[in-house]
């Protein structure tokens, strides 16, 4: 009686700490983590500097910290501000390898490259994103809507035409 208890004890902890594993930000340092963890808290706070502050030093410590990278992009689109949602995207989605629950960071990053005329790399990463199974149907049309778009604008760009107005 024993050892069916002790063995079910064993699998449910085992399960459960691969569980909590697969939730925290991936990192070496645990110095970066526990800025990570500063950070957040800092932005459910509502004070989005010092969450960035946090975030720096976390990458200072890390720099292929791929959450810290994302976390800045999180806040920095919150505040509005592009050009570093873009460039950190970029650097946290190149740290990691595909991840259907990164699905809405593809999305944004496609949409970023889309509107500075990257079709190239817009259509792979709405690819990415749809790659992931979304289940917001706007989004899934918004995105292969834009891929044919991409794909467009990628073939006018390479074989320009003609274009003659008729009044």
């Amino acid at each position: 009686m024993l050892k069916p208890l002790l063995l079910l004890t064993l699998i449910t902890l085992s399960i459960a700490s691969t569980c909590l594993a697969q939730d925290r930000p991936a990192s070496n340092s645990r110095k970066a983590v526990t800025l990570y963890y500063k950070a957040e808290e800092a932005a459910q706070a509502r004070d989005f500097n010092k969450a960035l502050a946090y975030l720096d030093e976390a990458i200072q410590r890390d720099p292929k910290y791929a959450d810290a990278y994302l976390k800045i992009a999180h806040l920095h689109r919150a505040m509005g501000n592009k050009p570093e949602v873009f460039e950190n995207l970029q650097k946290g989605l190149a740290l990691k390898p595909f991840n259907a629950g990164l699905m809405n960071s593809y999305f944004d990053l496609a949409d970023l490259y889309f509107e500075r005329g990257d079709y190239e790399n817009a259509r792979k990463h709405f690819e990415l994103f749809l790659r992931g199974k979304p289940r917001n149907g706007r989004m899934t049309d918004f995105a292969r809507q834009q891929i044919q778009s991409a794909d467009f604008a990628a073939e006018a760009m390479e074989k320009p035409g003609c274009f003659i107005p008729v009044r």
